[in-house]
Formats: C-alpha cells, structure tokens, sequence
C-alpha cells in the first residue's frame, strides 16, 4: 500500500483469465489473457488478490490502440525467434556434417599411406625373414650329418663330446633364429595394426641392463654404462630391451661395427632419462626430421624402416619422448625420457 493508500501487487501466474468476445491468434493467445472487452468501454486488464478474508479487484483501462501493436509486435518477434532457431540448427548440422567429412577422410588418407608404405616395406624385410627360416631349414640336416658320424665306433670319446657340442651349437642356433622370426613377425603385426598393447611390469634398471649387456657387445666395439639412476621403473621388459637393442645395433651397423656407446640414466623431475651416445659417423639433419617415420632408414645396407619407428611408438607408449642430435662425423646421441610412475589407468 503506497502513501495515498492503493495497494500494488505483481499478478501471479494463472491469476488472469480471459472473457472477451473477440477471437485472438494463437501467438496473442497469451498476452489477451486477463483482458476485458465491453462494447463501447475501453479494455479493461485485471486479476483478483486476496488481502485477509476478502478478494479484491484490481485492475486498469487500456487504450486500443496502445494494445493492438503490442500484440502484433509479439506475434511478429515469434516468427523472427523460431526462424532464427531453424537457421541456427541447420547451420550447426551444416558444420558437423563438414567435421565428419573431414575426420574420415584425414583417416582414410592415413589408412591409405599406412598401406602403401607396408608394402613398399615387404620386399625390404624379405631377408629379415628369410634368414632365420634358412637357418631353421639348414640346421636339422647338419646336426643329423652330425649325429651319424658321433655313432661310429671308431670314433674316441673325446671326439664324440666334440661332435656333440657342435650338435649342441646348432640347436642354439636353431633356438635363436626362432626367437628372432617371431620378434620380427611380432613388429610387422604391431606395425600393420598400427596399435602397441602395453604391458606393465615393475623393472629394476641396474638388473635389466647387466642381463642383457653381453649380448649387445658383439654389434659394437665397446659399451659403457652410466647409470645415476639405478631404480625401478614400471615397463615393458621385452619392449624396452628391443628399444635400447635397435638403437645399439643401429650405431654398430652404421659405423662397421667401429662404435663406442655409452647408456646413461639419470632422473628429471617426474622423468626418468636415458641417453645412448656413440661415436659413429653421425646422421645428416635432412634424415633426421624423418628417422623415425615408418620406411626411414640411413648409414645400413639392409635396413627394413621398422626399428625406430618402433622404438619411438614403444617410448610414447609410455607417455615418454624420444629426440635425436647428431652431428656428421661426431657421433650420434638418443634421449629417452619416461615417466617414473605409470598408471594403468592412463591405458585404458
């Protein structure tokens, strides 16, 4: 109630009601709601309030022609709303038609290099295979040769142990070409599927790296390893000792067997790094902004494109980055750096 004693108050909804004998559209249903119309008495909008036990009427007389354009403005800005809306939507499926376009074709054109490299690679990793079956093909002839001459009696004793430990050399042999075809049969599976399945496994670094130290020495002339950080580290054994493999026989074979390398570790904030330094004759900087592409292969007679690309895919696996810096004829150095704890979460 204001100073003069009228009372105000906001109509609530559903308090106002219609009774007109005019017949509105349906957009201007709403707003004739709560209007009166008498022949020859101006509109009249009102609603009742309940003050104490009493209802009271409260209303106010309109012009016509005030009103009339309110309603036609209403009706109008409607249309305007539900065609921006329609153009709004068909923009919107306009764009993500465009988006879909564009991400299947970016993948098809992915799918379709990836293919095509693949079978540039066949020709070049057909020794890879072929070696291993040779020897797997050769062997059992030569250890049966073998076996026939340790069964003659003239034979002493100490010639038949002879025999038998080349008979014993050759099943190695047959073992380890065994293991190297089905390495090798492991990386193309992983390369065509374009997909790495990650294991995990707690490592500890100062144990994997003495285990497997001898056999990388025969790749190249010496090995030093400094290791600053001789934790553990949560990997996948196999896959790593194939990373720190290809690099190895990577500066061994492009230096003829000549290098020198040095494995460091050390811990980085949250990372673990790795570094495998040679002195080999380095690789020029136009092969190195594509060495780890599928295909890339430099400084090697039979090189397949398989090993980096694997080790960089290997390292990333694990949330890791891998890098190169070499210099022509000074040498060549890999940086790993890998996170010191894994989820298995980040995986899934």
């Amino acid at each position: 109630v204001n100073e003069k004693g009228i009372f105000f108050a906001a109509p609530q909804p559903k308090l106002l009601y219609q009774k007109s004998d005019i017949k509105f559209s349906p957009s201007a249903e709403e707003v004739s709601k709560g209007i009166f119309f008498n022949p020859g008495v101006s509109p009249f909008l009102y609603t009742y309030i309940d003050i104490g036990k009493r209802r009271w009427l409260v209303g106010k007389f309109f012009d016509v022609k005030k009103i009339t354009p309110l309603i036609h403005t209403y009706q109008s800005d409607t249309y305007r709303l539900l065609i921006g809306f329609a153009i709004f939507i068909l923009l919107m499926v306009f764009i993500m038609f465009g988006w879909y376009h564009r991400i299947k074709e970016k993948e098809n054109i992915e799918r379709e290099m990836r293919l095509a490299e693949i079978g540039r690679l066949v020709s070049t990793i057909y020794h890879d295979i072929a070696n291993p079956l040779m020897v797997i093909m050769n062997m059992p002839q030569l250890i049966k040769e073998n076996l026939k001459e340790c069964l003659k009696r003239d034979l002493s004793l100490e010639e038949k142990m002879k025999i038998l430990e080349r008979v014993q050399k050759d099943l190695d042999e047959i073992a380890k070409a065994a293991s190297r075809q089905e390495k090798l049969i492991g990386e193309i599976k992983d390369t065509v599927r374009g997909r790495f399945k990650p294991l995990f496994k707690e490592v500890d670094l100062e144990t994997f790296f003495s285990g497997i130290l001898e056999s990388w020495k025969k790749y190249v002339e010496d090995i030093k390893l400094e290791l600053n950080y001789k934790g553990k580290l949560t990997l996948d054994r196999d896959r790593f000792e194939r990373v720190f493999f290809n690099l190895i026989r990577n500066a061994g074979e492009a230096s003829g067997g000549k290098a020198s390398v040095t494995i460091t570790s050390s811990q980085e904030d949250d990372y673990i790094k790795f570094t495998v330094s040679d002195n080999g004759p380095g690789i020029p900087k136009r092969i190195q902004k594509t060495l780890f592409k599928l295909g890339a292969t430099y400084g090697k007679k039979e090189g397949t494109g398989l090993g980096l690309y694997i080790v960089k895919k290997t390292v990333e696996l694990y949330r890791g980055k891998i890098t190169c810096r070499s210099y022509p004829g000074e040498g060549t150095t890999f940086t790993i750096k890998i996170p010191k704890r894994i989820s298995n979460k980040k995986f899934i």
